[in-house]
């Protein structure tokens, strides 16, 4: 049986990455289009985050057998709000360009003051509780997390569609973290202490992923002369 499931486990596994690497997902434009789109978003006197609002929660698949979602309810009782701002908020600091970029809530995307069709920066993130499955315990669990960030136009993210592929982007950069290197602690661990081990798994995921995708953004706006 164990077995049957480490074969079911690495087939998804492959299929995914297969899936992954034939580009089906991108939502990157053309080079040449993507050049001068990003010099403009660059040379703009104010730039714009947005973000797709995502707490941190359990595996659907956690709730079809019954079980409370432990990551919406450590969510609300750490008041742990949206991770991925802070994330953004690393990212923007570590681009001296980006310092300006102002980051805002999604309830107010509509009133900003620049057409839809302006490029703004749009990040959709992930924030899972992940439990063991070999051998299968629901309440012991890894902290995943998977980002997207791109620039696109404004018009998009209003109609909903910031988490689609397009193939609208100027440029796009994702991240996958696994906190404590994927280890597995009891859902009382994570929860100890106020939420101590929870807390700093976040903020790894946060150090791991703006780095990654500041170094990616920085190197992209190099290689169109946008940065020196």
């Amino acid at each position: 049986m164990m077995a049957k499931s480490l074969f079911h486990a690495v087939f998804f596994l492959l299929l995914f990455l297969l899936i992954l690497f034939t580009g089906g997902c991108s939502s990157l434009r053309p080079k040449q289009e993507r050049e001068p789109l990003l010099r403009s978003f660059l040379d703009r006197p104010e730039r714009y985050a947005l973000y797709f609002p995502a707490a941190l929660a359990a595996e659907e698949k956690v709730k079809l057998f019954g079980l409370q979602d432990a990551g919406e309810t450590f969510s609300r009782q750490f008041c742990l709000g949206w991770p991925i701002v802070g994330l953004m908020e690393r990212f923007i600091s570590a681009i001296s360009d980006l310092q300006d970029t102002r980051i805002v809530d999604p309830g107010d995307a509509r009133g900003l003051p620049v057409a839809g069709e302006e490029l703004v920066l749009f990040f959709s993130s992930d924030w899972w509780l992940v439990y063991r499955r070999i051998p299968p315990n629901f309440y012991m669990n890894r902290l995943e997390v998977g980002v997207v960030a791109k620039v696109i136009p404004l018009e998009q993210v209003l109609a909903g569609k910031g988490t689609i592929a397009l193939r609208t982007a100027a440029w796009e950069g994702t991240c996958h973290y696994e906190a404590f290197g994927g280890d597995f602690f009891h859902l009382q661990d994570w929860a100890a202490k106020e939420g101590a081990r929870l807390r700093q798994g976040i903020e790894m995921a946060q150090d791991f992923c703006s780095e990654k995708l500041s170094r990616e953004f920085i190197e992209e706006a190099r290689s169109v002369s946008a940065f020196p």
